[in-house]
Order: C-alpha cells, then structure tokens, then sequence
C-alpha cells in the first residue's frame, strides 16, 4: 500500500487499470489482476465504494482469489455522513456466502443468478453440479396441427439447443466440466427415422471431461444407453450413483464395470434381470441403494447382501417359492428406506409376524398391491402390517395401498389398518387407501397433526357425492397441511376441492396434473395455477421443495438428492 500513498501515482494506476479493461480480448486471469492492483489503490486513497466494486469483480472473474477475499472481508464501510456510517448488505467471503446458498431450494438459486452480486457466481456453481438434458424428437404419428404439440415441438427444439450448447461448453471449458456431479439424460421418444448417434457421440465427448462426475441417470432406447455406458466404462469416471432407463426392450442393457458405486436404479427389469443381478453380486460390497423396477420380475435375494443396504426399492412379483419379506426383514438392520409394489402370488402375513421389531431404523415405509393370485387369500396381511409398524416413532413417510375392494376383502384391509395412524407421532407424508368402512368424518381424524402431505386413493365417491364427501372428511384435516393428492381420481372442480375440504394445502395434485394455489395477503385464496406438463414430469421435486412440500417427496435414486 505504500506505493500508492502519492496521489500522482494513484492517478497513474487508475488511468493504467482502465486501459487495460478496454482491451476487447483480455484473458479473465489480466482482468483480475488489474482489478485487484485498483483496488489497493483506492482503498490507500480511502475510496472504500470504489474498492469494494473492484474486489466484487474479481471474485466474479475468480470465486477462489485468496487476496480479494482477504480484502473483501475485511467489511469495507460506505461513508454516508461525517460519523455516520451504512452498509448495503453483509460484505461476506465467498465461502461464507457459499455456505448459506447451500441451504436455498434449486428455485431460490436460479433467482440468485439475476443478482449483481457474487453471490450470483456461487449460485451458478451450485446450479451447474446438476444439469438436466433432454433429448427428444416426437413421434411420426404425432398431430402438428394441435397447438399443444406444436408448442411441445417448440420447446422440444429449445431443449436440443440447450443440451448441445451445455455439451459444447463442457468439451472446451475443463473448468465448467469439473463442476458437474450429476447428470441426468432424457430421451424417451424417438421417430422411427431418428437416432441418437449425434448425441451420444457428443456425450462421448464430453463424458470424459467431467472429471467430478458422481451421479447419471439415462432414459434412452437401448443401443444409445448400451453406447453411452460404454464411455463410463473407459472414461473411468468416479461415478457412485447410477440410474438406467430403457425405453423399449430391443436389446439388452450391458451394465458397466463400476468399482465404487453406492447407489443403482434399473426399471424395466424384465428384459435385464440375469445381466442385473450379476452385476449386483459383483457389486454388493459396495452398493447401499437399491431400486429395481420389473412388472413380471422377481427379487433374487441371493444376488443383494441386505445387511449392507440402507435403501431397497422393488417393483415386480412375489414367487410363493420365495420367503422374501422374511429375508429381508431378517437380514436388513440397517435399512431406512423399504417400498414394495407388487403381484403377489403368496402369503407373506406370517413372515411380518415372526419379524415385529425388524428394521429398527426405519424412516420410510411402501406397501402397494398391484394384483393378487387368484389362489392367494390371506386375511392377515395388513393387520400383521399394521402391528409390525406399531408406534415406530422414527417413520416419517408411511404408503399403504390396496386399491381394489375385492383385494382388501382377501388380504385384511379395513379400518382397523387405519387405526395404526395415531400411533406414529413423527408421520409427515401420508399415502394410503380409504377403505369403504371408514367413514370420511373419522377417517381425517386418525391422521397425526403434523402431517403435511396427504395422499388418498381407493374406490372413491361418485361425482355427484364427491362435494359432500370432501366436505365431511375438512373437520378432521390437520392443520400443517401442505399438499393433498388423489392419484387415481379426477375431482372435477379443483376450487371447490380446495375450498371445502383442504383450505390451507399450497398445492393440489390430481392424477399427474398440479396446482399451485396462490393467495392474497389476507390467506384468502386468490387462483389456482396449473403446472405445465414438463413441469409436472421433470421438474416436480424441485417446486415441491420450492413451495415447502418437501414431506411429499419419496426419496428416489434418481433425483440423487
């Protein structure tokens, strides 16, 4: 700072500085540098404002510059008056200002990035650790003429520009590739005379440079999926989460050699069962999340080592052969995640029996019936259910569905599963069935106060009754309620919905359709605002965070959260 204590020097600094700004191709490592020596000269000549814009700029040029932070938080004051002095807003490190934007929704962070701020610049840091890319083309019998497709078309080739110009970026700039952690590739339609070969040559390219790369999820037709894999496998990527969706069953999925990977979701299992399961028993010293998605497929627990899993997820069919509920009971102490949806071809009742205090760790609990044997009855299963639940006061997300009268009758539900609800004090989201012998004004009632999203199904009230139906079960709805949802039902009037039954939700799910509700500064409800459908599809988790409905979200590996 001594240099600068003559003001023909400071003079001399600062016509030199801006010089050298003007020049059209100066490299940000120059800029920086010329930033920061203006800015020890004005802080000298007490120019504390003008310093202080300076070291802003340099943190944007490089976040890490060790001087500019040092400088930077040293908390510059802005003189206002003699004596008096005003400060904008904390004048933090960049570190500081990095631990405070990891708490904010993904939402919040976009918003950041309009900010003239640094923060801005570790917002966008944050932002890119994720990226998204979609890669569709619609089919050949889809109708152009139809204003929805048109605008999906529109949106569809402004997805292609963004994921080519993302692609572009982490080719030529190492810096930019080294920030991303995940990636999640969709491609789920494809004409019949299109291919993916210009894209998966581009992720060829570019999957090598993410040299941080830790979670991927795919959504192609197989031979894209097959090729993509293959650059995994030679690129050597540290990848510890993996997600893979086929779209079609053409050719097989050809799993790669992964030495350290912790989490792995394969839907469509039917096609891909043995190569699967080979590579999980390859795996299974490793892997602690698991999700595994077949309709006609079995769980092979000869293949997992369920003492090690902290997270099993299955879709599929339960053989009479398999004493699986008892091996997983039995042998996963440590698991915190279980979800079940299945054919169930067996009757599992007295397995939960024999197991009442397995799984002490337990946080979040499914058990869905897709379709039953017509051989299998078992009267006891949701009751034996129902007591192996018992006040676990750890369970946060419970799902118990049963859709069908017909099946409840066989497999033991009824009210009495509803009577399990007041014992599980910590529940905060709420997925279950309505049997017919519940009556709506008691039904709401059993459900714990501090709920926040509720989800029904069931054989639901007509159309004609359904006003008077939403209007017994309001009573008895709890008061922290954020979200409610009918999966499986079409309430006609989402307003009246709202208005009669659940006046305090701030979102309405129906089927796959959301709804915002906005309101006005007295609470009053002001519009309900429905989600475009991309929203709906891809972006639902983070609005749900967003809107503070974060209860309703089951942990999925493939939001790698």
């Amino acid at each position: 700072m001594k240099h600068f204590q003559s003001e023909s020097s400071r003079t001399t600094v600062e016509n030199a500085v801006q010089s050298v700004l003007q020049i059209t191709d100066l490299s940000p490592m120059n800029a920086a540098s010329a930033r920061l020596l203006r800015a020890k000269a004005r802080l000298a000549a007490g120019r504390r404002v003008g310093a202080h814009e300076d070291l802003e700029a340099v943190l944007r040029l490089e976040p890490e510059h060790p001087e500019a932070s040092t400088l930077l938080s040293r908390r510059i004051v802005i003189a206002d008056k003699p004596g008096k002095y005003s400060r904008s807003y904390p004048m933090f490190s960049v570190e500081i200002w990095r631990e405070i934007a990891l708490f904010l929704p993904r939402h919040d962070l976009k918003t950041l990035l309009q900010v003239p701020h640094i923060v801005s610049r570790v917002a966008s840091q944050l932002l890119f650790q994720k990226i998204d890319l979609h890669f569709v083309v619609w089919e050949d019998d889809e109708d152009e003429s139809q204003p929805e497709v048109r605008l999906d078309q529109q949106l569809d080739k402004w997805h292609a520009q963004r994921s080519a110009d993302i692609l572009t970026r982490i080719i030529i700039d190492p810096a930019f590739a080294s920030l991303i952690k995940t990636m999640r590739i969709f491609a789920p339609r494809l004409s019949v005379q299109q291919s993916m070969a210009f894209q998966t040559g581009m992720l060829s390219n570019a999957l090598p440079k993410m040299t941080h790369l830790t979670n991927f999820h795919c959504t192609m037709n197989p031979q894209g999926l097959n090729s993509v894999l293959r650059v995994i496998e030679s690129s050597r990527t540290k990848i510890t989460g993996l997600s893979l969706k086929p779209t079609n069953r053409s050719c097989p999925v050809s799993l790669p050699n992964l030495k350290v990977l912790r989490k792995l979701a394969v839907y469509d299992l039917d096609e891909n069962a043995s190569q699967t399961y080979k590579f999980i028993a390859h795996n299974q010293g490793t892997i602690r999340e698991l999700s595994l998605k077949g309709l006609f497929s079995t769980l092979s627990t000869e293949a997992l080592a369920i003492r090690h899993l902290t997270q099993l997820d299955f879709s599929g069919t339960i053989r009479a052969d398999r004493q699986v509920f008892a091996e997983i009971l039995s042998n996963g102490r440590q698991l915190e995640t279980l979800r079940i949806s299945c054919i169930l071809n067996t009757a599992p009742s007295a397995q939960f029996r024999a197991h009442r205090a397995a799984l002490p760790y337990l946080k979040h609990f499914a058990f869905s019936i897709m379709n039953i044997s017509a051989a299998v009855s078992d009267p006891d299963l949701f009751p034996a259910i129902s007591e192996f639940l018992r006040s676990r006061k750890a369970l946060v997300t419970l799902h118990l569905k049963a859709p069908f009268k017909s099946m409840q009758h066989r497999l033991g539900y009824d009210a009495a599963v509803w009577g399990v609800l007041p014992s599980l004090s910590s529940l905060r989201s709420v997925h279950i069935t309505i049997p017919k012998d519940v009556a709506p004004g008691l039904a709401t009632w059993l459900i714990p106060r501090d709920v926040t999203t509720l989800s029904l199904d069931g054989e639901l009230p007509e159309l004609a009754e359904m006003p008077s139906f939403i209007s017994q079960l309001r009573p008895g709805v709890p008061p922290s309620l954020r979200l409610v949802a009918f999966p499986q039902y079409a309430v006609p009037d989402v307003a009246l919905l709202v208005d009669r039954g659940f006046p305090m939700v701030r979102v309405v799910r129906l089927g796959d359709d959301y709804w915002t509700v906005l309101r006005k500064e007295d609470g009053s409800v002001k519009e309900l605002e429905k989600w475009p459908s991309r929203r709906a599809r891809y972006s639902a988790t983070e609005w749900l965070e967003w809107l503070g409905c974060e209860d309703a979200l089951w942990p999925e590996i493939i939001d790698f959260l």
